[in-house]
């Protein structure tokens, strides 16, 4: 495979990235990966977003509230992206279907 095309791909995942999440990334996405903070921000996150009681919030260092902040903005900002274009590629293939006369779409025929 040429370098120009690997460069290519490298860089659309990285726009895609920065679409999705409103950063651009300087280095590999999957680097912060292995940051010790990043993985416990991540592992954190799931008792978060339960609705972790304010007091306990409050014990928390202000290093670990931003990473759950950004962590938490980050992944509904993703999970919108993803719902949308699944929504847009359902729509697509419904049309498709409507299109081609393809029974159990909503197309209405003419009699």
């Amino acid at each position: 495979m040429p370098l120009d095309a690997v460069i290519d791909k490298g860089e659309r995942v990285l726009r895609l990235l920065a679409d999705v999440t409103g950063v651009r990334q300087s280095t590999c996405p999957w680097q912060s990966m292995r940051d010790p903070f990043v993985g416990h921000v991540m592992r954190e996150h799931r008792w978060w977003a339960k609705g972790a009681p304010t007091a306990a919030r409050a014990q928390m260092p202000r290093a670990l509230v931003d990473g759950l902040e950004t962590y938490d903005g980050a992944l509904a900002m993703t999970l919108a992206h993803d719902a949308r274009v699944e929504r847009e590629r359902l729509e697509r293939e419904q049309r498709e279907r409507g299109a081609r006369g393809v029974p159990g779409s909503f197309s209405r025929r003419r009699r």
